[in-house]
């Protein structure tokens, strides 16, 4: 409906809604307008419309227009109905009529002695209340806009209020008077006001806002021209924080940025000033924009749009919209120039439209989207209701942005429905249409061509290529209904495309219905827009040689790896398959997802979404996606749709293992940041997510920020590190029945068990601040490791001791070297090993050198094994002592080699080999030992050693 070539090109909705309209009037040339909103089954006058009575209607293939002329009318009517955008919202159905599409009077309630200045609404859109002069606060029920009550009233001492200020919650009133008194009010309960707290600062007050936290007002006076901030913590008690003297100019309207730490002033004369208030006590000016080129020229009101960005204020004049982007440097945007006197201002939800409180002129709605190019939408002059003037001072919204009120003065409260200007568009457009002549084409035969892919229905006259859409046509080939991609035509013939070929033998019948009683291009037409009459059950010659018989199905199994089930069928199927969500595959009885279908000659082959494992049960099923032949479904090449399977048993072919990863245990790091998780196999470095862990320490929460994979070891990093003697749990949650990759997994795929509440050793050294574990020992510094308290180093674990750098290993002592045990130093590399100094050398024990092999005991430099003790000689090893040089090996003193066992020197050859005869004569040699010193001299440790031996041996 109302498209232009197949498609609405004339209609766009920032918001995606779909398109619709609003007639709001129309051309009959005497003939009848109907609209249909069930496809054409029934059909209503549109009746008479117009901008305030319009007939909306969704654009789909369900809404429909007709149009029956006077007489034999023929002919173009350009402008047959006129229209705007509608967005479908406002809770209008499809089809309803008397729609205002321009703001409209709701209802307007007088009140008694009231000279109304300012309104404020209620959070909940409940009630206003309104500034009466001298007869103070009075209270409206709105809750029914068409019926505004009055609630209650409130005196003000004879004196003249002039603003009503609103707290967030709704239960406290701030009121302004001309003779310098704030008064707040509770309004709680808005049919009873009770005054509770009043402060007098002797200055003519203009108007007031409230902070965001409700504890400071800020309010404007005009004798002398001041910026008030008020205390109003406590209602009951307020205090004077501040005044600020501004230029010489009344001080109006005030809004405050988001952040509340700037005012934006309607200065009067001096146009709009800002003050930083983020010091309520000290306010400070920031800058300022004088309108002073227009005679007209008065500040009155400010508001601010909701990035902070952009200034409205209502002058006198008009709107003036200024960047405030730098509160120091504000400059004019533009001006947009209202017929009455500007008094406020007030800005819809969006940000995108201005609503002018322009006095006698009445409320001027401008569209404020494109700063710099402010246009009027609608101006609501006088007189609204037929009688008075609309002089209006103030303007307020609904939260819903559906409803503005106005303060009229003395004329009263006034409602306008407003709710139009979201819901329907300011631009109109026409649509027409062509009555051409009234002798349709003649239908004469249907028949299909030889692949069975095609209907093509003759007539005797050339046919429009504009033509009905294929849900306008039936197709029944032996009992079936068949599916149609397309409709085209040529020439005289329209051309019916099948989703699946029509086989040789088979019955087919074809009926077609005209979507409207009346001529119109979605239908069969012939090139003077004249409808073809509908077909009912039409005989169609079949002329397919396409064979009819369905592919037969052979067997089902998995591949080896049991990440496919492969079916096999006894001939070549079609590359265009059915979907993952016609197979039902379970292994084990429990659904395994297919997650991608692919054809390959006569074979489907589905990918599974968990792996199946060696000796596990597979079952698959099939289901046909619909009873006729079509391309969604499993086909041989020439269409012909396969069986539905039903539970079929595949022959198992997998070798995966299906043995599940077995828990060992938990623990935590040094640091006291990571909970470690060990299991008895390698795991896959893809796993389970974040929040499938949790973790408490002493009872709270402590989350997971990252998982990590290490070989048999899950690490999760904690968001807190855990404090040694803190009581320890993990939990885990596999988040499937099913083996998959978003689970802790072992490399073949298979699952985990879940974890319930389970200790873990808390191994953590961190202490309360200021404890320096709460650094890692990847990130420790010399210093750092030389502050380790014993009681610290001892519940070091050997990772931990591999993570510190080089130059830290420097700041550890002897005395922590003895705390370590041999398991814990043996992960330290040369690199480490070779910074440590002599006194840590002398902290080793025999457990820990016996650790070491050959490389690792060469790293010492002579002057440090010189500070080797007794049980440090006793734990070398044979193989450690010949990896010494010789240098190394003569820097050991006499009273340490005597140290040294039979079994250490027998196998010590190299390392006897490089000492000197002073320090061989001290070694415990075995008699067996002597005889061959003595037996072969020359083949003995050196040629030095051996003479000696001899001399020593001769009686």
């Amino acid at each position: 409906m109302i498209r232009s070539g197949g498609s609405e090109n004339n209609f766009k909705d920032p918001d995606g809604d779909p398109p619709a309209i609003a007639i709001i009037g129309t051309n009959l040339h005497g003939g009848t307008l109907y609209y249909s909103t069930d496809n054409g089954s029934s059909w209503t006058d549109v009746g008479p419309v117009g901008v305030n009575s319009a007939r909306v209607l969704y654009s789909d293939n369900k809404t429909r227009l007709a149009y029956r002329p006077v007489g034999n009318f023929t002919g173009t009517i350009d402008d047959l109905i006129s229209f705007k955008a509608w967005d479908r919202r406002g809770g209008i159905a499809n089809g309803a009529g008397s729609i205002a599409t321009t703001p409209s009077l709701i209802s307007t309630t007088k009140y008694e002695m009231c000279s109304g200045r300012g309104v404020s609404i209620s959070a909940d859109d409940n009630y206003a209340f309104v500034s009466c002069g001298w007869e103070g606060l009075q209270i409206f029920n709105i809750k029914n806009n068409d019926d505004l009550t009055f609630t209650a009233a409130l005196e003000n001492n004879n004196k003249f209020q002039v603003g009503v200020v609103l707290s967030a919650d709704g239960k406290s009133a701030y009121l302004t008077n001309r003779y310098g008194d704030l008064q707040i009010v509770d309004v709680s309960d808005p049919k009873n006001p009770t005054k509770t707290g009043t402060i007098n600062t002797r200055v003519g007050y203009q108007s007031g806002t409230l902070s965001a936290d409700g504890k400071t007002i800020f309010i404007g006076s005009n004798s002398p021209e001041e910026l008030k901030a008020v205390d109003v913590s406590n209602t009951y008690n307020p205090e004077l924080i501040s005044t600020f003297s501004l230029n010489g100019n009344d001080v109006n309207g005030i809004t405050l940025s988001a952040d509340g730490s700037t005012a934006f002033i309607a200065n009067g004369y001096s146009g709009l000033s800002i003050v930083d208030v983020s010091n309520p006590a000290t306010p400070e000016l920031t800058g300022s924009l004088d309108f002073s080129d227009s005679t007209d020229s008065y500040a009155y009101d400010v508001s601010l749009s909701a990035d902070g960005k952009t200034a409205f204020l209502a002058d006198g004049a008009g709107l003036q919209i200024v960047n405030v982007s730098e509160p120091a440097k504000p400059t004019l945007t533009a001006s947009f120039d209202t017929p009455g006197d500007a008094q406020d201002v007030n800005l819809s939800t969006d940000g995108n439209t201005a609503f002018i409180a322009d006095g006698s002129s009445g409320l001027q709605i401008i569209d404020v989207n494109d700063r710099a190019n402010p246009t009027l939408i609608e101006s609501f002059g006088r007189p609204l209701n037929g009688e008075g003037f609309l002089a209006v001072r103030q303007v307020a919204l609904s939260s819903d942005n559906n409803t503005a009120y106005l303060i009229r003065g003395q004329e009263g409260l006034q409602s306008i429905d407003i709710s139009s200007l979201q819901l329907f568009s300011r631009a109109q457009d026409t649509a027409e249409i062509v009555i051409g002549s009234i002798k349709p084409a003649n239908f004469l035969a249907a028949k299909t061509i030889l692949t069975g892919r095609k209907i093509l229905l003759t007539y005797d006259k050339k046919l429009s290529n504009l033509t009905a859409s294929e849900s306008d046509f039936s197709i029944i080939s032996d009992g079936v209904s068949k599916q149609l991609t397309n409709v085209s035509v040529k020439n005289n013939t329209v051309k019916l495309t099948l989703a699946s070929p029509i086989r040789k033998g088979q019955s087919v019948t074809i009926a077609y219905s005209d979507p409207s009683p009346a001529d119109d291009a979605n239908a069969i037409q012939d090139r003077d827009g004249n409808d073809v009459a509908s077909l009912s059950d039409i005989v169609v010659t079949n002329n397919s040689s396409i064979d009819g018989v369905a592919p037969t199905f052979r067997s089902a199994s998995t591949n080896a790896a049991g990440s496919k089930v492969l079916l096999t069928y006894d001939e070549k199927l079609s590359a265009k398959t059915a979907r993952n969500n016609d197979f039902s595959v379970r292994s084990n009885g429990t659904s395994n997802n297919v997650t991608a279908v692919t054809v390959k000659d006569a074979t489907i082959k589905l990918t599974l979404a968990a792996t199946v494992n060696r000796g596990q049960s597979v079952t698959i099923a099939y289901t046909d996606p619909s009873p006729a032949d079509d391309v969604d479904a499993i086909q041989d090449r020439n269409g012909n749709d396969v069986a539905s399977l039903s539970e079929i048993a595949v022959t198992n072919n997998s070798i995966g293992d299906g043995t599940a990863p077995t828990f060992r245990s938990a623990s935590t790091n040094v640091a006291g940041n990571k909970v470690l998780l060990n299991f008895d196999e390698k795991l896959s470095a893809k796993t389970a997510q974040n929040n499938d862990f949790s973790v408490r320490s002493n009872g709270t929460s402590n989350n997971v920020t990252t998982v990590t994979v290490n070989d048999a070891t899950i690490k999760l990093t904690l968001a807190s590190p855990i404090e040694k003697e803190q009581a320890v749990t993990v939990a885990y949650t596999d988040p499937s029945p099913a083996d998959d990759a978003d689970a802790i997994q072992d490399r073949k795929g298979n699952d985990v068990a879940s974890l319930g509440e389970t200790a873990v050793t808390n191994n953590s050294m961190t202490i309360t601040e200021p404890t320096i574990l709460k650094t890692t020992f990847a990130d420790m510094s010399r210093r750092q490791v030389k502050q380790l308290t014993l009681k610290e180093i001892k519940r070091v674990s050997k990772s931990d001791l591999s993570d510190l750098k080089p130059n830290a290993v420097k700041g550890l002592s002897a005395k922590q070297i003895a705390r370590l045990s041999g398991h814990v130093v043996s992960g330290m590399n040369l690199k480490q090993l070779s910074k440590l100094t002599k006194d840590a050398i002398t902290g080793f024990k025999k457990g820990h050198l016996k650790t070491f092999n050959g490389e690792e005991l060469s790293i010492f430099k002579p002057n440090v094994l010189k500070k080797l003790d007794a049980d440090n000689i006793t734990g070398l090893k044979s193989s450690s002592l010949d990896a010494l040089s010789k240098r190394q090996a003569r820097a050991f003193k006499q009273s340490q080699l005597k140290e040294l066992s039979k079994k250490q020197i027998n196998k010590a050859n190299d390392f006897i080999d490089n000492l000197t005869k002073k320090q061989r004569s001290v070694l415990p040699f075995t008699d067996n030992r002597q005889a061959k010193l003595m037996a072969d001299p020359f083949n003995a440790l050196d040629d030095e050693m051996a003479l000696i031996t001899v001399e020593n041996t001769i009686p």
